[in-house]
C-alpha cells in the first residue's frame, strides 16, 4: 500500500455538496494510492482519526442516500468503533462496530 499524505477533505459526488472535512492534522485519515486492490484507500487510525460532514437536510434518516463502506477492521475492536453515523435531532442513523465484532445498524426518526 502506497501511503501519500493525509486528507483533509472529501468531496461529495452526489452533487449535494456534503463535503467531508478534517480541520485537525493529526486527525486526518492517512491516503492511500493504492488500497490492496489497485484503487485509492482512506487508513483511519481507529482512534482519532475522521472526516466530518456538516449537517444538512440531504443526509438524514428520512431522506434517501447511499453510503459505500468498505471495513477492515485489526484484531481488537474499541468500545465504539463508529463507522458513519447522525445522531441529534430528530433523524438519526448510526453504523459501528462494538467490542467483539459485532456490527450494529440503528435508524431512528428520534421519538
Amino acid at each position: 500500500m502506497t501511503q501519500a499524505g493525509t486528507i483533509s477533505a472529501w468531496a461529495d459526488q452526489s452533487g449535494n455538496v456534503n463535503d467531508a472535512a478534517q480541520g485537525t492534522g493529526g486527525n486526518r485519515p492517512t491516503y492511500l494510492a493504492d488500497g490492496g486492490d489497485g484503487f485509492p484507500a482512506a487508513s483511519f487510525d481507529g482512534t482519532t482519526d475522521l472526516l466530518e460532514v456538516t449537517d444538512a437536510a440531504s443526509i438524514g434518516s428520512t431522506t434517501a442516500f447511499s453510503a459505500s463502506l468498505w471495513i477492515r477492521t485489526g484484531a481488537t475492536f474499541p468500545t465504539d468503533g463508529t463507522i458513519i453515523a447522525q445522531w441529534g435531532g430528530t433523524e438519526r442513523f448510526l453504523m459501528r462496530v462494538e467490542t467483539g465484532g459485532n456490527l450494529v445498524v440503528s435508524i431512528s426518526d428520534g421519538t
